[in-house]
């Protein structure tokens, strides 16, 4: 009798399950027949360039649902729109439909670097203009904020790093501030051009990490500062960084550097960043290592050797991607081989033949 009171019981307990487990699906499909139309209204479909239809779309970089984005111009449009989409919803925190935004970046041809760049980095930058402005509460901030963060971290692993530098940073935000995104932000740049990172995130007691650096011996300590109240505990940082290491070059970034430039020179920093991207050339130039930028002949080998690549894995011969873009086979060969100025034109010929989209051609996947 006991036993079957226990099976009861369990039954019971699996029962409950099952519909709380159904009642949770249910919601998540409610919820996506709500975004939806959303998408299909606004977004961007990259899925129309067939291997049919190559030749018709050759030199362009993709189709729209309303519409057709046929050069740089309606391309940088469409970023702006998503990345308008992306600041509304984030702030509602609405996450599924934000990481949706950024999957239809993505297919549009956006690579995950310039989804930080054109995408994410300039939606917190407005969300804390707004929040500074008092336009937007905290938990607003904090919820767009936890949403960069998971999209970053999303798109991390896309980040292709391009070399080995063998040199050492240190990332962190100042004691007493509480923001990391823009440290997370350059500590991926970083860690993507070659560089051994380590990220400390938000408010680092100064103490703790003049203690951790002397452990990891890095080339460069990076020190985030979003608040102006904060440039004291900022200067305090540096003083006590080059007390204990004195041959250690400091970088000074985030959200106040933009808006406060000259107030930050009181820090006395080696350097100073505006911009996440920036940080890695910057941090070059302090240990003495020439900028990542690439002479053109490096940059034609490296984009005729992208051209080959995507036709080999495709399995196209020379002549039949030579048919399809309209351009010459000994022309598309000398290129492959980065022995041809390559212009402009032919690069989105090429893109359209291969199905691949300029940036990946130009730059490479996930740079």
């Amino acid at each position: 009798m006991h036993q079957l009171s226990l099976r009861c019981n369990t039954q019971a307990i699996e029962l409950r399950t099952l519909k709380s487990q159904l009642a949770y699906f249910s919601g998540e499909v409610n919820r996506l027949q709500e975004v939806k139309p959303m998408l299909d209204k606004s977004m961007i479909n990259a899925s129309q360039i067939t291997p049919n239809n190559r030749a018709a779309v050759a030199g362009k970089n993709v189709t729209a649902k309303n519409g057709t984005v046929k050069n740089l111009k309606d391309f940088d449009s469409s970023v702006t729109k998503l990345r308008e989409l992306y600041v509304a919803n984030a702030i509602q925190g609405e996450h599924l439909t934000a990481s949706k935004i950024i999957d239809q970046a993505l297919a549009i041809g956006v690579t995950p670097k310039n989804v930080y760049i054109h995408l994410i980095l300039p939606a917190q930058q407005e969300i804390g203009e707004r929040w500074h402005a008092g336009e937007l509460n905290i938990p607003q901030e904090h919820a767009a904020t936890q949403i960069a963060l998971a999209e970053m971290g999303r798109l991390r692993p896309l980040l292709r790093r391009k070399t080995v530098l063998n040199k050492r940073v240190v990332v962190s935000s100042v004691q007493g501030d509480p923001h990391a995104i823009g440290g997370r932000m350059v500590s991926d740049f970083m860690h993507m051009e070659g560089w051994d990172v380590d990220f400390l995130g938000a408010d680092t007691p100064s103490v703790e990490l003049v203690k951790f650096v002397l452990e990891r011996k890095p080339a460069i300590v990076g020190l985030s500062l979003t608040l102006d109240s904060l440039i004291t505990p900022a200067k305090l940082a540096v003083e006590q960084l080059r007390k204990a290491a004195p041959g250690i070059k400091i970088i000074v970034g985030g959200f106040l550097v933009s808006a406060d430039p000259k107030g930050c020179e009181t820090i006395a920093a080696d350097a100073y960043v505006a911009r996440a991207q920036d940080a890695s050339d910057i941090a070059r130039v302090l240990v003495g290592l020439p900028k990542s930028g690439e002479s053109l002949p490096e940059l034609l080998k490296a984009v005729g050797a992208r051209i080959s690549k995507a036709r080999k894995e495709q399995r196209f011969s020379q002549q039949e991607i030579a048919d399809v873009s309209g351009l010459e086979r000994a022309y598309i060969s000398a290129v492959e081989h980065g022995k041809h100025n390559v212009t402009l034109g032919a690069v989105m010929r090429l893109a359209g033949a291969l199905d691949v989209s300029i940036e990946e051609l130009v730059v490479g996947r996930g740079e």
